[in-house]
């Protein structure tokens, strides 16, 4: 699909929000204000003049096997009126009092949504979707499917991204000789649900402990890694992720965690390591993964979308519906990602730091910057 041509204003922005997925490790207290800040992905500078972009009237969705809690329907938010949801489901039905409430659901979305002062999410304005698939024995895929479109079709079928905070290990998808080519049934779904609903999925990465590769091997979302601090900026691949196509997998085979074909598995990093984020009850926590990278990034959705539709008002004559294509939006995150440091002349389009992998290597050492024909490489791919 054609792109549209990006006013300079909306450029200098873009770049403002590709500061966001930078590695993200530092001071416990501090995380989740440091990677919503300029250490982080920068967030906050858009949250204030000039451009208060907090993700207002954009909604975006979430789909995990629990749900947060929301003030008034459960118990266990009577003390939490900064995570304010916009509506609950289970699969396809509205949510019912205190049912699959869930800790990891709360804190993503308190990454996304949180209006607290001290712990200001990063699209604290958006309009959160969120439904629980529940508790399933053996394959939940079908269930999932249905949460996702469920969520989807929302808010007028504008729901401009979906988190996934979660995934499927091949060990329970009922194909026989199961690899990661596109065709689980989630995976399908996902890649049809983005053309049908022109919505982009953000999905949690790989992370090396029994793998939830399913569905990161889809072709119209993106996976996101995790980074931490170095020298209290997130710029560094966490050592947790394995990166986007291991050689080695303690206890099963590579494969297991790698797409099919030449297609590369982790499409951007984003703060995740240490991340203080805000329990269903109002309390806080803290806690490391991709599962926390995906939300920094889905959240950032709402910033971009919040000013395409600001432009759509003001300059309908050269701004198009195009910006609010999930294509397009793939398409800003990646090239507005962090790669490498510019050194302040702006021949590398103003970058603010170098992202490197855990054995310190940039994006200058890897395979895709000696070989055009590589799309990219895991674990210095482009923060967020």
């Amino acid at each position: 699909m054609p792109q549209p041509r990006l006013p300079q204003k909306f450029q200098k922005l873009l770049w403002i929000v590709g500061g966001l997925a930078v590695p993200l490790v530092g001071l416990p207290a501090l995380a989740l204000i440091d990677s919503v800040g300029e250490n982080g992905i920068d967030a906050r500078r858009l949250h204030d003049e000039p451009y208060n972009l907090r993700g207002s009237k954009i909604a975006i969705g979430q789909v995990e096997i629990g749900r947060p809690a929301r003030f008034g329907l459960d118990k266990a938010a009577v003390d939490n009126l900064v995570v304010n949801v916009r509506q609950l489901f289970h699969l396809d039905d509205l949510a019912q009092a205190d049912d699959y409430v869930d800790g990891h659901a709360a804190n993503v979305a308190s990454v996304m949504i949180s209006q607290d002062k001290y712990l200001r999410g990063v699209a604290p304005d958006a309009h959160l979707y969120s439904s629980a698939v529940g508790y399933i024995d053996r394959t939940g895929q079908p269930q999932e499917c249905l949460a996702s479109q469920t969520v989807a079709t929302q808010n007028g079928d504008e729901v401009r991204a979906i988190n996934f905070s979660f995934g499927e290990s091949l060990l329970t998808d009922p194909r026989p000789d199961a690899a990661l080519d596109g065709n689980a049934l989630l995976t399908q779904c996902i890649d049809w649900s983005a053309r049908q609903h022109n919505v982009l999925y953000v999905i949690a990465g790989n992370q090396g402990r029994g793998g939830i590769p399913i569905p990161t091997d889809n072709f119209n979302g993106v996976n996101i890694a995790n980074s931490k601090q170095v020298d209290g900026v997130f710029r560094k691949v966490d050592f947790s992720n394995l990166g986007s196509e291991p050689s080695v997998v303690i206890g099963r085979d590579p494969a297991s965690e790698s797409n099919v074909g030449a297609r590369r598995s982790i499409s951007l990093v984003a703060p995740g390591t240490g991340i203080r984020m805000i329990n269903p009850d109002g309390s806080l926590t803290q806690s490391t993964g991709t599962s926390f990278a995906a939300p920094h990034t889905t959240a950032a959705v709402a910033l971009i979308q919040e000013f395409g539709d600001r432009q759509l008002r003001s300059r309908p004559v050269n701004w198009s519906l195009d910006s609010r294509r999930h294509e397009v939006t793939k398409v800003i995150l990646m090239n507005s990602a962090d790669k490498l440091q510019d050194s302040g002349d702006g021949s590398l389009l103003g970058m603010t730091r170098t992202v490197i992998d855990q054995a310190n290597r940039s994006w200058l050492d890897s395979d895709a910057m000696r070989d055009r024909a590589i799309p990219s490489t895991p674990s210095w791919h482009r923060a967020l």
